[in-house]
Order: C-alpha cells, then structure tokens, then sequence
C-alpha cells in the first residue's frame, strides 16, 4: 500500500548502515593485511584481522571476485577481476555486498531509494490520485448500467 509508515524505512536504513560501517572496517583491515603480506588473507587469516562482531552485527564473508550471489549491481560486481574482492553479508533473505576497490555497494542509505517516486509523500499522492480515478470510473460505469428486469423499460 502507498500510505507509508517511514519508521519501517528508518530501521532498514540504521541495519544499512551497521553493516556499511562493518564493512568499512573489515576493509581496512583487509588493506593493512595485504599491504603487509602482499595478498589478500584467506579465510583464517580474514576472522583473525577482522574486527570483532558483536552480538547484533552480521557475519562479513570475504568473497573473491566474482561472488555472483549480489542480489542488486550484478553487472558491476561481474567485472571485477585481479586484485578485487567482495565483502558479503547474509541478510536473512538477501546478499548485501560491497566491493571496496571498485568503491560499489549494493546497500540502500538513502530513504528514497525505499520509494517507488523517490518520497513517501509522492507514492502517497499517486496512490491516492490513482485511487480516486479508479472510484470515479466505477461511480461512472455504474451509473450508465441500465436497471435489470423488463427489456421494454
């Protein structure tokens, strides 16, 4: 339905952004590893360098490049190749990613990504508007209807 509650849209946007700051510093870590040991680290060396997650934060996977299970961007994602990598995250029903090198994530911030016309008040206003056109042509088509019953009335 287009009346909007944005509270729900604010509580998406505040896991949004944990996990862009979660990324951000499993990334950091990633780029003082691989500055010291010229590589990126692999799956042990990656849970031992990378900050520690709290109860409610989410689980950082260190992905080649490549990982195709990004669930928005995959075209971007697609090119990466090389010194690339992917952090992803399981979200519950999707794979948020972000790939540091090429500066790409597929997390939402912004509240108007979560509309269909960029703000709660337009997708508001064009439910509305839609709505009404729809009653007037239903009030309209009702009203032409000839009455059932004797055909020579």
């Amino acid at each position: 339905m287009a009346i909007i509650n944005t509270t729900s849209f604010d509580h998406t946007i505040q896991h949004s952004l944990r996990l862009n700051h979660q990324f951000r510093s499993a990334a950091n870590a990633i780029e003082v590893f691989r500055r010291s040991h010229g590589r990126l680290p692999n799956a042990r060396e990656f849970g031992a360098v990378s900050p520690s997650a709290g109860p409610e934060d989410y689980e950082i996977v260190l992905a080649p490049a490549g990982f195709q299970y990004c669930d928005r961007d995959t075209t971007e994602f697609a090119k990466m190749a090389g010194p690339d990598y992917v952090l992803a995250a399981w979200r519950g029903e999707w794979w948020e990613c972000y790939a540091p090198t090429r500066h790409i994530s597929t997390l939402l911030l912004d509240r108007a990504a979560y509309s269909m016309f960029g703000a709660a008040w337009l997708d508001t206003l064009v439910f509305l508007t839609f709505a009404a056109a729809s009653m007037a042509a239903a009030l309209k088509l009702s009203v032409r209807r000839k009455p059932a019953g004797d055909p020579t009335r």
